[in-house]
């Protein structure tokens, strides 16, 4: 089950993704007045194809029953509204009761979004943002460099390290299946970062 969560992490709303349908429940007056906004003029969807040797952005408009759940996902960030798993939920829950009691401190691994920096002369430069999707995480950025790094980290596999009790070894997992983490581990003069530190 997925969950529309706020910028805190708290719960506003279930989404139904049933026979190519989507529907999302909520008691939250917001978020029901947008996905309200939503419902009459569509989302907007990017697509990207090969035109003349370059890569070419398609936006069009689709309702909101047709979209898919990274479709939501998009037009509900910029109004502070995310897609969470039934999992994320559940870890953030989690992590609350033992961060209260003080025997653990929050863990990055939750982060859902943030931006992606460029490590350039010593510096480090905003060049796109992220976000947590059920289909892996999905890299927003005009810069080139970036986005073939990413392409071929979807392509060829995430490489993590693993440590067991016959030592270290390295596997290769799914972009699907990798944290922001996992993909930083991978990545060249990059780095994803979790929005709260940054964003004031």
């Amino acid at each position: 089950m997925l969950y529309v969560v706020d910028s805190e992490g708290v719960v506003k709303g279930v989404i139904e993704d049933s026979r190519g349908t989507l529907t999302v429940t909520s008691t939250d007056k917001t978020l029901n007045d947008l996905l309200e906004t939503l419902n009459e003029r569509g989302l907007q969807r990017t697509d990207f194809r090969h035109e003349d040797g370059r890569l070419v952005a398609v936006t069009r408009t689709i309702p909101l029953p047709s979209a898919t759940v990274d479709d939501l996902a998009v037009a509900l960030l910029p109004h502070g509204f995310y897609i969470a798993t039934e999992k994320e939920v559940e870890l953030k829950r989690v992590l609350e009761d033992v961060t209260r009691d003080g025997k653990l401190p929050p863990s990055t691994y939750l982060a859902t979004r943030g931006y992606v920096l460029h490590r350039r002369r010593g510096f480090l430069k905003p060049v796109g943002w992220w976000f947590s999707s059920p289909s892996g995480i999905r890299v927003f950025t005009r810069d080139r460099e970036l986005a073939r790094q990413i392409r071929a980290l979807k392509h060829e596999g995430v490489k993590t390290l693993s440590i067991t009790e016959r030592g270290e070894f390295t596997r290769t997992i799914p972009y699907k299946e990798a944290s922001f983490l996992d993909i930083n581990e991978n990545l060249r003069d990059y780095v994803l970062v979790p929005a709260w530190g940054v964003e004031k």
